[in-house]
């Protein structure tokens, strides 16, 4: 019964930790938002190519993305392919 008690204790002050104390972090514009992107996988799977890749960047700035933080365009060009 004391070690549930404990761990319960644990549990809470362990939440009440994360709930109430500040974020310590330093002040340098790093990090702001989490990174941020596309992945050509989980439209063209394998199927991709140049023009694709074009079109998608041409996109992500044309419906805004870029300005709310999408950077990067993961090109996925299924380079295991050769090992099956």
């Amino acid at each position: 019964m004391a070690t549930r008690r404990l761990s319960l204790a644990l549990l809470v002050h362990g939440f009440m930790a994360d709930v109430f104390l500040p974020a310590s972090a330093l002040d340098n514009g790093l990090g702001l938002t989490p990174p941020m992107g596309f992945n050509t996988w989980n439209v063209y799977g394998c199927d991709v190519d140049e023009t694709k890749i074009i079109s998608t960047m041409d996109s992500i700035v044309a419906l805004g993305l870029r300005d709310v933080g999408y950077e990067y365009v993961n090109l996925d060009d299924w380079y295991v392919s050769w090992v099956e």
